[in-house]
Formats: structure tokens, sequence, C-alpha cells
């Protein structure tokens, strides 16, 4: 018969690993567990969000704002009743959005979105 070819040649038995790279790669962003997290995290820090720039409203002019929390267990929706003083919105008329995550759900933390002090929250507004 033939000659075997070299086993470097023979596909190696299961998936290949390059099939499970891509899809991996194709993720935008994966989030850290919460108390892993809150490990490097802990105490207060320091929240950036984005404001948009709102016509004819004085507080939304597209700054940036940087809201100091006691902690990053603080909840989504603590943050927005935080900004409500400084853009003028009451927190049912916010969203949040964090890049790769996309709107940010009030009930849950800061943390559990790996809301450091170098990531920066879009605000935006809803429609009534």
């Amino acid at each position: 018969g033939l000659p075997q070819p070299p086993a470097a040649a023979r596909p190696a038995p299961g998936p290949p690993d390059d099939d499970v790279a891509p899809k991996r790669a194709r993720l935008e962003f994966v989030l850290r567990p919460e108390d892993e997290f809150l490990a490097e995290y802990d105490g207060p820090s320091k929240v950036r969000v984005q404001c948009p720039e709102v016509e004819g409203s004085d507080k939304l002019v597209g700054q940036m704002l940087e809201v100091e929390v006691a902690s990053l267990r603080d909840t989504v929706g603590h943050l927005k009743s935080r900004l409500e003083g400084v853009t003028g919105l009451t927190a049912n008329k916010m969203k949040l959005n964090r890049e790769g995550v996309g709107f940010l759900r009030d009930e849950l933390t800061l943390a559990h979105y790996n809301i450091s002090p170098d990531v920066i929250l879009v605000l935006g507004t809803k429609k009534k």
C-alpha cells in the first residue's frame, strides 16, 4: 500500500483548535466575574459618563462626567439616581451603554459590568 503520511500531517483527533478561536474572538467583550473584579477594584471608585448633547438643554452639552461612587457594588439604578441632578433627566429617561456590552440593567451592579475608572459609559436619553 501507500506509505502513511508523517504524524504531523494527519489531523489530530477531536476538533482542531482553530475552529474554536475565531468564535471566541468574535465575542466583542467578556465580562469578568463580579467577585474577581471587586477584588481588584474595592472601595470608592470613579465612573466616567459621556453625556449626549441635547438641543435646548443647558445640562446636557456633550460633557464628560466623573461620578464618585462609594463602591462598584452600587447598582446601575443608583448611579442613574446620582446623575439626575447633574443631567436634569429622571433615571427612567436614561440609558447607559457600555461598548461591547450594550445597555446596562438598573438592578445589576457596576462591578457586574466591570465598570472601572478607565471605562466610559455613554448616556443616552429614552424618548417618551
